[in-house]
């Protein structure tokens, strides 16, 4: 039988239209809620319009199941002081060219390291461009992956098989 998730991480972008959402989903889940990284992008993407702040970085939002109101983490793979909670990562190119969301496989790979071991089973709800299953292949580990788009699941199981050659 597989172990329920024990950490979870989900990334946010501040938008316009998602602000009420995410602060909701910080309160409902507040006990659950152990840290956030901020990632930070190097380079700001273009603001929108005017009169609107470039956006230059993401915030990981870690979620633990149990003692979330500790800060120290039940699996780490990190010596003290060697990880801080900003990461500076360059957003890279768009491995799918039409996917609007996509995340370099380095994030990926900082999270996957340095929060489980390999062979464990990582699980990537929002498959999207596979950055997730390609950074499992990278750093062997399990991995299941859910996609709702037809098109993009195509992609990023072809993706994930380059990266298994």
């Amino acid at each position: 039988m597989l172990e329920s998730i024990k950490t979870s991480f989900f990334n946010v972008q501040f938008l316009t239209g998602n602000k009420s959402a995410l602060y909701k989903l910080i309160g409902d889940f507040s006990n659950n809620l152990k840290e956030f990284i901020v990632w930070d992008k190097i380079n700001a993407e273009p603001a929108i319009g005017k009169n609107i702040l470039n956006s230059r970085f993401e915030v990981l939002l870690v979620f633990e199941e149990a003692n979330a109101i500790s800060r120290k983490f039940k699996k780490a793979n990190f010596e003290r002081g060697t990880l801080s909670n900003v990461w500076g990562i360059k957003k890279g190119k768009k491995p799918i060219k039409t996917h609007g969301a996509t995340f370099p496989v380095e994030l990926c790979e900082k999270i996957i390291k340095n929060f489980s071991d390999e062979n464990d089973l990582i699980c990537d709800p929002f498959l999207g461009s596979g950055s997730t299953g390609v950074a499992c292949v990278n750093t062997n580990r399990n991995f299941i992956g859910i996609e709702k788009d037809d098109k993009y699941f195509e992609l990023a199981k072809n993706r994930i098989k380059q990266a298994q050659i």
